[in-house]
């Protein structure tokens, strides 16, 4: 959610800020479960918004492991 005053706003967010002037939350990592029932992290390093267009920046890492480890 892009806006504080919405009741549903997680507070658990990627980004800092609010309305146009957000900016990305480069201390948290989120991990997410792929199709291939394998892993991706995810960590959101910039944000952009330019009239209705929306710019994210991030690194990821994916994992194929058997035992869902990360490696660099």
């Amino acid at each position: 959610k892009e806006d504080d005053s919405d009741p549903k706003v997680d507070e658990n967010q990627w980004y800092a800020g609010s309305g146009p002037n957000l900016s990305a939350d480069g201390t948290k990592c989120y991990v997410i479960k792929c199709g291939d029932e394998n892993y991706a992290r995810m960590q959101f390093i910039n944000y952009a918004k330019e009239g209705d267009k929306r710019f994210y920046t991030f690194y990821y890492n994916y994992t194929d492991r058997a035992d869902g480890k990360f490696v660099k």
